[in-house]
């Protein structure tokens, strides 16, 4: 109990009172003022254990105080964070979507319709990456001429990801944050993937530490993503660093990512042994792994052959992963 950390404090003034309010240090205090130099010296000496367990006391007291005021700082609500709205188990799921490399949010939202996630059983955030481009070999097709593509990370410089990655959970804070609502899930394709699977470890990380977390990111925490959905995932060895120190805290990334996740491959992706590097990531008890017959781009074609599968195991799976109810 936290009492007994002011027990030591206040043991020693109680002890030293004594010893400060007798005869004997009056008179030693009366010698020191006004004694000559070596008879002050004498009684100093009686004044030194009472005095010193006085001070040591003293400074126990504001250490534990400004201790007190650090820890109420950083904890975590006393009461539950009320989600209004949200609270309904028979809720959509919540998703935020990541594109993939020379992309953007409104091509994802035509993917994620194309894969059958959409309303009435899903309500999507789709994301920019944080840095503009030009047109993307994916939508050239749909181009207007007008449009501004973008990424997260340049695979030329793969030290940028870290940065990508913590741009993304900022935002992911910033989103929970102002709505008060949660986010149960992520959504990643080919390079999307990769940051959204860096995300999830630095989640999953914290998860496993809580007690060492700032109070602004435990407050939100349970608020953050439950579980992954990584299509056709592109992510270098390179992307995936050891350590970050942001928040003015330092922690090891978590591996193996202890979240459910569902990894979507197709059987004729060049990229597919980096989407298998991806899956072998996350803890396998816990993953669920999709082949196609496509290629790295999702199609009608490929989207035919596993929405069904990606429907089933968002309303399995990732509702029960975010404490709502399957839907019949």
């Amino acid at each position: 109990m936290r009492w007994r950390r002011w027990a030591i404090p206040m043991l020693l003034i109680f002890s030293a009172l004594p010893m400060l309010l007798s005869d004997s240090s009056q008179d030693a205090a009366l010698d020191v003022l006004a004694a000559p130099a070596e008879k002050s010296k004498d009684a100093s000496k009686k004044l030194v254990l009472p005095l010193a367990a006085v001070l040591v006391a003293m400074g126990l007291c504001c250490y534990y105080a400004l201790n007190s005021v650090d820890e109420h700082s950083n904890a975590p609500p006393q009461t539950p964070m009320v989600v209004f709205n949200e609270l309904d188990e028979n809720r959509p799921l919540h998703l935020v979507c990541l594109h993939g490399y020379l992309s953007s949010a409104a091509f994802m939202e035509m993917q994620l319709h194309t894969l059958g996630i959409s309303e009435p059983n899903t309500i999507v955030t789709c994301l920019d990456g944080p840095h503009e481009s030009g047109e993307s070999f994916f939508t050239r097709h749909v181009s207007k001429g007008d449009e501004t593509y973008y990424y997260w990370f340049d695979f030329k410089d793969t030290t940028t990801a870290g940065d990508a990655t913590k741009w993304l959970i900022e935002k992911l804070l910033e989103i929970v944050s102002t709505s008060r609502r949660p986010i149960d899930g992520l959504v990643g394709f080919s390079q999307g993937a990769c940051i959204c699977t860096d995300a999830m470890s630095t989640i999953s990380a914290w998860r496993e530490n809580f007690v060492s977390l700032p109070g602004s990111v435990r407050s939100y925490l349970p608020l953050l993503p439950q579980f992954s959905v990584l299509v056709s995932a592109v992510c270098p060895e390179a992307v995936l660093q050891d350590k970050y120190d942001w928040y003015d805290f330092d922690y090891h990334r978590s591996l193996p990512i202890r979240v459910p996740s569902l990894h979507v491959v197709g059987r004729s992706d060049e990229y597919r042994e980096e989407s298998d590097g991806i899956y072998d990531l996350y803890d396998d008890s816990m993953a669920t792994y999709v082949e196609h017959a496509g290629g790295h781009d999702i199609d009608s074609r490929v989207a035919d052959l596993v929405n069904e599968d990606i429907a089933m195991w968002l309303n399995e799976t990732g509702r029960v992963a975010a404490g709502l109810q399957y839907r019949e």
